[in-house]
């Protein structure tokens, strides 16, 4: 068995990232304030390693083969790593807890991936049930197009539940209590709390869904987290979402999720970035999220647990999808929009109650 000193690892990849930050940042403004970034690279490493979320053996995931500084960029992390001016302002900033959103970039590294392949089958189960109920339009502007975007946004989601542990345990940051937030893109009657820094708009409509899956309608947040994480990394939580909808017959219905997902998913984009505001229909935006919250908490899944065997989708088109929520021509048997309307008129009359529950 190899013999490896992860300290020393560390301190080499902290090194070449110091050394690639220092060359970004050079003749900027900023050029005398990137330590507390070389700093909180290394905390991270360091502490993903004490506390199992990053394996020794992918270690090498969290280099960066380069280090670019964009003030006009909102910040991101691949195999390169970009840093926005919204870094060194949230700095200054005494409501935000300081390197969230640093600990949020270098959390991509882990789930970008792991999303992006484990989700693909969600992609071709969604093409094959539109292509089912009449859709004929799968470009970039399409409702498969925007559907793909909720998987994005469970992305967000990990990410910044990662963040929030992170800057608790490194910098001692205690996790704040949920609480209404100021929202770019939905109104103040938006019925959700959060105890995010960021991406707070994503974190009840995650949660709400994941308890329809089989196997976490119990779980609180947390452990929700931490189900969902594990099954991504064994690459079963696709066909646990598909498996548990298909049971219920309810595919149209998780379409219609994934849709929605997407729209507010692309509103937060629009609306990202500094002094950046959403220029979409925050009231219809909000009243659809709304009812979706209470159709998904109608629908918590309290099943036993069991593992689904499905079957792979393999076709499904190949494009780069592009913000765009024009909605693509339904026919029968259900459309989205019928099935839309018969959940929603389910969710107002309680005579019909049992037709929508689980």
């Amino acid at each position: 068995m190899e013999n490896r000193n992860i300290e020393n690892e560390i301190q080499t990849m902290v090194q070449d990232f110091e050394m690639k930050v220092n060359k970004a940042f050079e003749n900027t403004k900023y050029s005398n304030e990137t330590e507390q970034i070389i700093e909180a690279y290394r905390n991270y490493l360091n502490q993903g390693i004490k506390n199992g979320f990053i394996k020794p053996d992918d270690l090498n995931l969290y280099s960066f083969s380069k280090v670019i500084y964009d003030p006009n960029f909102n910040g991101y992390a691949d195999t390169g790593f970009t840093i926005s001016e919204r870094y060194f302002i949230e700095l200054k900033d005494d409501n935000i807890h300081k390197n969230n959103v640093i600990y949020h970039e270098f959390s991509h590294l882990h789930f970008t991936p792991l999303c992006k392949k484990n989700l693909s089958n969600l992609n071709g189960f969604n093409y094959y049930i539109l292509k089912k109920i009449g859709h004929t339009n799968f470009k970039a502007d399409s409702d498969y197009a925007i559907a793909s975007n909720a998987f994005v946004l469970w992305d967000e989601f990990l990410t910044q539940e990662t963040a929030e542990r992170f800057s608790e345990e490194i910098d001692g940051n205690k996790r704040r209590e949920k609480h209404k937030f100021n929202s770019k893109i939905f109104t103040s009657d938006i019925n959700c709390e959060s105890n995010f820094q960021t991406y707070e708009d994503y974190q009840e409509l995650f949660l709400d869904f994941a308890r329809t899956i089989n196997g976490f309608g119990n779980l609180n947040d947390a452990e929700i987290y931490d189900k969902f994480k594990d099954m991504l990394e064994e690459g079963t939580i696709a066909n646990q979402i598909i498996g548990t909808y298909q049971e219920k017959n309810k595919e149209i219905d998780l379409i219609n999720i994934f849709i929605l997902m997407g729209k507010v998913k692309l509103a937060h984009v629009n609306a990202m970035g500094i002094n950046k505001s959403y220029s979409g229909d925050k009231e219809a935006l909000t009243n659809e999220v709304n009812m979706m919250l209470k159709y998904l908490r109608k629908n918590k899944n309290l099943d036993e647990f069991k593992k689904y065997n499905i079957k792979e989708y393999k076709d499904r088109p190949h494009f780069v999808a592009k913000i765009g929520i024009n909605s693509a021509k339904k026919s029968s048997p259900e459309t989205i929009d019928q099935a839309k309307k018969r959940v929603y008129a389910d969710l107002e009359s309680e005579k019909n109650k049992s037709q929508i529950e689980f």
